[in-house]
């Protein structure tokens, strides 16, 4: 096995052996050794070799050291001369070929055992990266007995009749195929008798025979059957434990682990309070899992193993039913660990993906709808009742006539079906009406395409409303958020007039303002009087209302987290937060009362207590002539002087900075956010309804989209609507809240509050009206949904995060899923500004 080193043999330094190998012969020797030191990638094994003396080698050949003697190998080796535990690469051993060692080893001999390994590759197929399994598993092996009867084998040869388990090592590139081979083989199980394999990571066997009753008490145990027999150990993230063999029982006329039932059939919906592990940036995956855990006819059906029966391995589009294997058995632990165990590790389904699909390889966030839908697609393939998919040609159809667009429509459906038929299609898909007209001759042109969800954009509001965050110039003031609806073709200066207006309004005594757009914790831009404010800000900027005065000292406060300087960069710091802003009747004060009052701001605009030592005061005074507000734009790049034990002298161009020590900074805010944040970009009065309205708007399309039409024989202006025609019964709704813009070319989120509704969404007013609902459908759908999940997307592009709300079927009530944290939540805080997918499921 690859547990066992080959042994080489201590091979004597000799005394002449500079004579033999003489320095120039050994440097020749460099031309034929530097091509095989990789070959290890595309071999099926390579050696560990170690690293101080390989170092030594490579120091040698440079010219930097003396002839190097035996190669060392047993610092690597225990006293039975295995491979010690927790060793790594690049600081105890390297990686080399088979035939770099070969020659090595004759070279210089070997002090110890050669340590050969298997070479793995993982991977999507047309990406295959090289692994060295360096640890083999380290297998124990029992197997299960009644407890009402005797706990002897009979299959079992004499050579295995002691007490103790058998242990073994296997190859993390073996697959479970291998591995159900391996055990046939080694324990002489005969062809004609039905055995399964369970899996425990955690059991620590003493004996060779384990009962029943405490094999069904064990928690975490997977049945390895229930896995596609192409996955290898690595696949399975399988890395050591026991496996626990069991024989079908003719006494008992079936499988002892499944009489009487362990494991509750009623679905994971019902029981709820898991936690998925995130592995490194998961949240993406685990949010939506989560919410395909709690679709409750879809986690029925594979905790019942409906699924078994379905698996599609051959279909070309499929993932050879791995995706479909791997989802069944994290659902079933899920199920298995009830109200009080621990939280999954969905290792093995994030990467059966990842070789599906080298988005998601790596641990790097992703987007979580985007992950919903390649899953569910996938999930589709894999348990695709149709094996040899027939063909068939997509009907034109050149009429809106309701007659014809209902056969049509019914002929796409029809067809569709007899290619794609499975508990995806049947649980999840829906049909689009799809209509071109040309701006010309007015022909139209309809088509049907099925969908998985609904993406709905956000709809732009018929008149300019922003949310203003206004900041006074006193610490003694407390800030102001408030919309504004103005309209569109309002100047800043307008627009500054009518928000001072409603600050007197609400008790202020403001009579001017600075506006300004904050992005990334400074100044993105001061806003030009005479501009019209509907075009240089867009609902996703954050406008900002500074008080101002000629009568008083104004200075701006900004924030910053201190991080170690890079060559040749003069930025010091990370901005974040927003800036604030302090008056002084007087251009001194002192570093205590700075402290105190800037102390004071942060509990006001954080809600947050600090301490002096959490960060530190800087100054800045800015030129004569410079406008203070524009040099927010980079004020990290400046030079700031800390605030001495004297105090500091104050004036209209002094900038204050605190830098914040990075520990501190998570610290005190990882909980807590600024006062501006939450109902920052909860503009009013859009609602699902609308986003619904704005989906089957009619869209111009641009001239790059000019459409080809038949009657004209050109490339023609057309205009296009997409209408919903047959809705599915569970309802997957995708608000897109990220678009594409000019600055800065990023995609940006829209934050907007949409207001969705959490039981009664009624979709049939969205349901085409050309769309003629047969009685028999109509008395047997109700088009009525009830919401039981939200897949939540926190932060913006960078720094997100991922997290789900989820409905209990049993009690009702929702659940806030965190990653591995459970926690139960009221009905009213589901719906925020961080919905992102929303799972409805129609009412019977």
């Amino acid at each position: 096995m690859a547990s066992t080193a080959a042994h080489i043999g201590e091979l004597q330094h000799s005394a002449n052996w500079r004579d033999i190998f003489c320095e120039t012969l050994v440097k020749d020797f460099v031309s034929t050794l530097e091509g095989d030191l990789d070959k290890w990638k595309t071999d099926d094994s390579a050696y560990l070799i170690e690293y101080e003396w390989f170092e030594a080698y490579k120091d040698f050949l440079s010219g930097k050291s003396h002839l190097p003697g035996p190669i060392e190998q047993r610092k690597l080796l225990d006293k039975n001369h295995q491979l010690l535990p927790g060793l790594e690469e690049s600081i105890d051993y390297t990686i080399i070929s088979s035939s770099a060692w070969q020659k090595l080893a004759q070279w210089f001999g070997v002090h110890g055992f050669a340590i050969e390994r298997k070479v793995i590759r993982t991977g999507p197929e047309h990406n295959l990266q090289p692994f060295v399994n360096v640890y083999p598993i380290s297998f124990s092996t029992v197997f299960i007995y009644a407890d009402s009867i005797n706990r002897e084998l009979s299959f079992l040869p004499p050579t295995l009749h002691y007490e103790g388990p058998y242990k073994f090592h296997f190859s993390r590139s073996h697959t479970l195929k291998d591995l159900f081979q391996f055990v046939r083989t080694n324990f002489h199980i005969l062809k004609s008798l039905k055995y399964r394999i369970w899996y425990n990571e955690r059991l620590l066997p003493s004996n060779r025979f384990l009962p029943i009753s405490y094999a069904r008490s064990l928690k975490g145990t997977i049945l390895l059957n229930d896995f596609a027999d192409c996955m290898t150990m690595f696949e399975m993230n399988m890395e050591k434990g026991c496996l626990i063999i069991e024989t079908l029982n003719a006494q008992f006329q079936g499988w002892l682990m499944d009489s009487p039932q362990t494991v509750d059939t009623k679905s994971m919906v019902e029981r709820g309070y898991c936690g998925i592990n995130n592995i490194g940036n998961t949240c993406y995956m685990n949010s939506a899992l989560q919410c395909l855990f709690h679709t409750y006819e879809l986690s029925e059906y594979f905790i019942q193993d409906r699924y078994k029966g379905e698996i599609n391995s051959t279909n070309p589009l499929g993932m050879k039913g791995k995706v479909a294997l791997a989802y069944a058995n994290l659902l079933k632990q899920a199920n298995n660990n009830g109200v009080s165990g621990p939280s999954l590790s969905p290792f093995t389904l994030k990467y059966i993906v990842s070789e599906f699909n080298s988005s998601f390889a790596g641990y790097s966030q992703n987007d979580s709808q985007e992950f919903i839908a390649f899953f569910l697609d996938g999930l589709h393939e894999d348990l695709n009742r149709v094996i040899n998919k027939p063909y068939f040609e997509r009907p034109d159809l050149y009429s809106e006539n309701p007659v014809q667009v209902q056969k049509v429509a019914d002929e796409c459906w029809e067809t569709y079906s007899k290619r794609n038929d499975s508990i995806i299609v049947e649980l999840f898909q829906g049909m689009y009406k799809s209509t071109l007209q040309c701006s010309t001759c007015c022909l139209k042109s309809v088509v049907f395409d099925p969908f998985m969800y609904l993406t709905l954009p956000l709809p732009k509001l018929p008149k300019w409303r922003h949310t203003v965050n206004f900041v006074p110039i006193s610490d003694h003031d407390s800030p102001e958020k408030f919309d504004i609806k103005i309209p569109s073709d309002y100047t800043v200066q307008e627009a500054k007039c009518y928000a001072v207006m409603r600050l007197q309004q609400f008790g202020y005594s403001t009579e001017s303002v600075k506006a300004v757009d904050i992005y990334d914790g400074k100044v993105y831009k001061c806003l030009n009087e005479h501009e019209k404010i509907s075009k240089i800000i867009h609902s996703y900027d954050r406008l900002f209302m500074y008080e101002t005065t000629k009568e008083k000292i104004i200075t701006p406060i900004v924030h910053c987290k201190s991080r170690p300087q890079l060559p040749g960069s003069f930025q010091r710091c990370d901005p974040f937060g927003y800036p604030l802003q302090l008056s002084f009747s007087q251009n001194y004060i002192s570093k205590e009362e700075l402290y105190r009052r800037v102390r004071k701001l942060y509990h006001k605009y954080a809600d947050i207590i600090v301490t002096p030592d959490m960060f530190q005061i800087c100054v800045q005074n800015v030129p004569p002539g410079v406008d203070v507000w524009n040099r927010l734009k980079e004020f990290e790049s400046y030079e700031y002087t800390p605030v001495s034990e004297e105090g500091v002298l104050l004036n209209n161009q002094t900038i204050i900075m605190c830098v914040w020590k990075e520990d501190s900074q998570k610290k005190a805010f990882i909980k807590n956010e600024w006062i501006f944040e939450g109902q920052q970009y909860h503009l009013s009065s859009i609602t699902l309804d609308d986003c619904l309205e704005e989906f089957s708007r009619p869209e111009q399309l641009s001239l790059e989209d000019s459409w080809y039409c038949p009657s004209c024989k050109d490339f023609r202006a057309a205009t296009k609507q997409m209408e919903i025609w047959k809705l599915p019964r569970n309802l997957i709704i995708h608000l897109n809240r990220f678009s594409c813009t000019n600055r800065m070319r990023k995609l940006r989120k829209r934050k907007d509050y949409v207001l969705f509704p959490t039981m009664n969404l009624d979709m049939q007013a969205h349901i085409s009206p050309l769309r003629n609902l047969k009685e028999k459908e109509a008395k047997k759908r109700s088009y009525t949904y009830d919401l039981y999940a939200v897949d939540n997307h926190h932060g913006y592009m960078i720094n997100s995060h991922y997290t789900s709300y989820a409905k209990d079927a049993l009690t009702g009530k929702f659940l806030n899923y965190d990653d591995a944290y459970v926690r139960s939540v009221g009905d009213d805080s589901i719906v925020t500004s961080a919905a992102y997918v929303l799972f409805y499921q129609e009412k019977k």
